[in-house]
């Protein structure tokens, strides 16, 4: 069968971030099919380990300095982008601002990949006198490659009805592919011993994550057992990790990461409940990490669909409220949880169920034979 050319376009760095975990894990596995080209903005100078291991997998990796932060660096990054993209051939534009590129080079063969409702999600935590000119110049955006785009791929159900009702948008034009994860690098292992609650919070902890409420169950947790928490730094982090309680902070490449879950016992992933319809969209990366390896997760209830699910599955637990019966509750139903002795095999059915990289990869290759028609 012949392969079909993709053109894969991200703002992410393959050396950090999501770009480690999800760009790079996709891109391997889509070249089985795909004759594919790489562009992505790299903020540290490309490692001959990453070059060599993509060009092993006959991915044409064009690394793009990231340049400057702010507005004239970003102009900078879109028009570099848009140098390289084609006009005609099938793209997978990561994010909206590729996406846009897309529309720009009047190419109607690619796949919007909306990470999040950005424009909602600028929003809730802009706090500056720009505001309100950000929040509709994104949503213009936001509309503009809604229309334009082949294909939507969305992360969450959720989000795929906000935009079908937001702009008119007929279901065939979508998918559904959260962040999903290598079930061979994240393997299922048993908890360690459970004397010690060896809590973990990994990646990058934004202004998002409700770093409060996380505080109080941890030191509600601590009242009753023996408590241990470890930061996980990811590159491209930021500071807001010092104001949560902690043991231990360590800093990983995520070649590492697999084996930090495994010796943890819970994931902590909580948003903030209240930042309104920006959460339609959210799917972090790390809770299927932790499903994978059979660890449970805290999460907040209007999380995406990931609320709902592990609350279904009886593989987490979903925050709302936060008076001190509600921090009693959740310590309460945690305990519950990792005493429960099937609470590993729980957690990675739901992983190979919902987040499944293969599964997500094979659907993707469906998208791209699409567009190349």
């Amino acid at each position: 069968m012949e392969k079909v050319g993709l053109t894969y376009l991200t703002m992410d760095s393959l050396q950090e971030g999501v770009g480690a975990s999800q760009v790079l894990s996709y891109i391997k596995k889509l070249s089985d099919d795909c004759e594919i080209t790489l562009v992505s903005f790299e903020k540290f100078e490309p490692t001959m380990s990453l070059k060599t291991e993509l060009q092993s997998n006959n991915i044409t990796w064009k690394p793009l300095a990231f340049g400057r932060f702010g507005p004239v660096g970003a102009i900078s990054r879109l028009i570099r982008l848009w140098k390289l993209t084609p006009s005609h051939s099938p793209v997978h534009a990561r994010g909206d601002l590729v996406a846009l590129v897309c529309c720009l080079k009047l190419n109607r063969r690619f796949l919007w990949d909306c990470r999040a409702l950005m424009s909602d999600q600028r929003s809730s935590l802009d706090n500056s006198k720009y505001k309100a000119p950000n929040f509709l110049l994104l949503r213009l955006i936001e509309r503009v490659v809604a229309h334009r785009s082949a294909k939507i791929n969305v992360l969450t159900k959720v989000a795929k009805l906000e935009l079908m009702s937001r702009y008119g948008l007929p279901d065939t034009k979508f998918s559904i592919l959260p962040t999903c994860v290598d079930l061979e690098k994240f393997r299922m292992t048993r908890i360690p011993d459970l004397k010690v609650i060896n809590i973990l919070i990994s990646g990058t902890v934004s202004a998002a994550y409700d770093i409060e409420l996380m505080s109080l169950i941890i030191l509600e947790l601590k009242k009753s057992v023996k408590v241990n928490v470890t930061i996980a730094l990811s590159m491209g982090h930021t500071n807001k990790w010092q104001e949560l309680y902690f043991d231990d902070v360590v800093r990983l490449e995520f070649s590492e990461m697999p084996k930090a879950v495994a010796d943890s016992t819970i994931g902590f992933a909580i948003w903030k409940n209240n930042l309104g319809v920006a959460l339609k969209g959210v799917s972090s990366t790390k809770v299927a990490e932790f499903l994978a390896t059979g660890r449970p997760v805290v999460v907040n209830s209007l999380q995406g669909d990931i609320g709902d699910i592990v609350s279904k599955f009886r593989v987490g637990l979903a925050t709302n409220g936060r008076s001190p019966e509600d921090i009693a509750s959740y310590a309460k139903e945690i305990l519950k949880l990792i005493s429960n002795p099937r609470i590993e095999l729980n957690c990675r059915d739901v992983a190979e169920k919902f987040y499944n990289l293969d599964s997500a990869v094979s659907e993707l290759k469906g998208i791209y034979s699409l567009l190349a028609r």
